[in-house]
């Protein structure tokens, strides 16, 4: 086999993988009433789904799809866990303290009036 004709084999494989996967998702998820109306619009629009076009992310969405719900719920309350610890210990050091800002609200308002007042007199 050629270059070429190897390069039109793996094209032609990703083409039908594309449709494979699509009708998967239509028929698992768009294509049913027991998935409510609004996921199923979740589903038709997300780039993650029906539009989803890159290999690896489809075989990562197969695979979310396959776990069940309970397990989701886990993996997502960890997931969200694990940020919020990680935001508060990275971000701690840059919560504000309106005692230690050089400016302040006040400041900025009195700024601008000044502003106006110099406009207005030079009228």
């Amino acid at each position: 086999m050629d270059s070429l004709q190897t390069q039109q084999k793996i094209l032609y494989l990703l083409d039908l993988s594309q449709k494979e996967y699509k009708k998967y998702i239509y028929e698992k998820y768009l294509n049913t009433e027991d998935i409510p109306l609004f996921m199923r619009e979740f589903y038709s629009e997300s780039s993650s789904w029906f539009t989803n076009t890159d290999i690896e992310s489809m075989k990562n969405t197969i695979h979310w799809s396959s776990i069940d719900d309970q397990k989701k719920i886990k993996l997502l309350d960890d997931d969200l866990d694990e940020y919020f610890e990680n935001y508060n210990d990275n971000y701690s050091e840059y919560s504000y303290d309106s005692s230690k800002s050089s400016r302040s609200y006040q400041s900025d308002i009195t700024d601008i009036s000044k502003l106006s007042n110099t406009s207005s007199n030079s009228l």
